[in-house]
């Protein structure tokens, strides 16, 4: 059986409609730039929930989306996911909602994810020192991989405190 789909933004929900629920991998990249996306957040939330076995789920550079669209697919998503990317999604570019905002959305639905190993925040610029703390502290000890490579700490003072990890 398939067990990865990578979309096209434009024809993401006759794609997600038409596949087998037993997808181990999604890659929804750039859905934002989909003006069909942003006027459907509940098929979408509808077809998430269908994928059980979701193993991993890649939202990267989805900058325009809000932070209760944010907390619809999280939240629609199977809570055993073992990996997620939100890679470029909080930079210069994004629209709307504030990133810190968008961010503290996220991390509170992190903790649903009860067996997450991975998480990659690369590439996101436009964060404050409690925007990283908040979704920091919200991963589970147990995630084996934090990717933050190119991120940018925008604050006064330079340090991120979370227990158990300094940055």
């Amino acid at each position: 059986p398939l067990k990865k789909i990578t979309t096209w933004p434009r024809t993401w929900h006759v794609e997600l409609a038409g596949c087998d629920a037993d997808i181990e991998e999604l890659d929804l990249k750039e859905l934002s730039n989909c003006p069909l996306f942003r006027d459907s957040e509940a098929a979408y939330g509808f077809s998430l929930r269908r994928f059980t076995r979701l193993k991993k789920l890649v939202l990267e550079g989805n900058v325009t989306l809000d932070a209760d669209i944010w907390s619809y697919i999280l939240t629609s998503c199977s809570a055993t996911t073992e990996e997620l990317s939100f890679s470029g999604c909080f930079d210069d570019h994004s629209y709307g909602d504030s990133n810190d905002y968008k961010v503290q959305t996220i991390a509170g639905a992190l903790p649903r994810f009860t067996g997450l190993k991975k998480v990659n925040l690369e590439g996101n610029r436009r964060l404050t020192a409690d925007a990283w703390s908040q979704v920091l502290a919200s991963c589970s000890p147990r995630m084996e991989e934090l990717s933050l490579k190119c991120f940018c700490l925008i604050t006064d003072d330079a340090r991120v405190e979370v227990p158990g990890l300094t940055i």
